[in-house]
């Protein structure tokens, strides 16, 4: 459904700000659905943990499926690939539950999301990751991988720089000194951080 008030916005205080956003996904070939959120990926988020608190409140096996599909469906519509990347990895995780324990496995995942989301942005530091070869003749893993390239090798290490250069490495910047805040006035050095290591570094060093 095109909703009305998607790409709507207003001005406060001389700063323009979004009611909800409207983009696309390659190009304008493929919308990127916000529903009644200010942008697809909110969205997402939100459908991604609804899902989750439902699945471990239901009883019933079918209702839990049919739900946990519903997710994945309505994550798909907004064509956020991160949320989409956590519900594939939660859909295998319930598989694995039927072969093993994953109370023991559980803090070793814990440590291995932990590690990588730190590695991928300092492995960005270290230089531009060449993968166009991955990019140029199949349009489907630009759409699932085509972003990630895009904050590996621009996104996270401007970020890491904006913090070194105009902050403490020890300190950080502050609340406000990464994302969105930023991008209202402080757009010069804007970084939106998407990660949450890179986004902790950037406020609190």
């Amino acid at each position: 459904v095109d909703y009305p008030w998607v790409g709507a916005s207003f001005e406060l205080g001389g700063v323009q700000l979004e009611a909800s956003r409207q983009w696309y996904t390659g190009g304008v070939a493929l919308p990127r659905r916000p529903g009644f959120s200010r942008a697809s990926f909110e969205a997402s988020s939100q459908i991604l943990l609804l899902g989750l608190v439902l699945v471990f409140l239901v009883r019933s096996s079918l209702f839990k499926g049919i739900i946990w599909i519903g997710s994945g469906l309505g994550i798909a519509l907004t064509t956020s690939k991160a949320p989409m990347a956590i519900w594939i990895a939660f859909t295998l995780l319930f598989c694995l539950a039927f072969l093993v324990r994953l109370e023991e496995l559980a803090p070793w995942l814990a440590l291995l999301l932990a590690v990588l989301v730190i590695a991928f942005p300092l492995w960005g530091l270290l230089g531009e990751w060449q993968w166009s070869y991955l990019l140029r003749s199949d349009p489907v893993v630009t759409l699932l991988v085509g972003s990630f390239g895009e904050r590996l090798n621009r996104v996270w290490p401007d970020s890491l720089r904006m913090v070194l250069e105009n902050g403490s490495p020890l300190l950080g910047r502050g609340l406000g000194g990464i994302g969105v805040a930023q991008e209202r006035f402080e757009f010069g050095v804007f970084s939106p951080g998407d990660n949450m290591a890179v986004y902790l570094f950037g406020v609190w060093g």
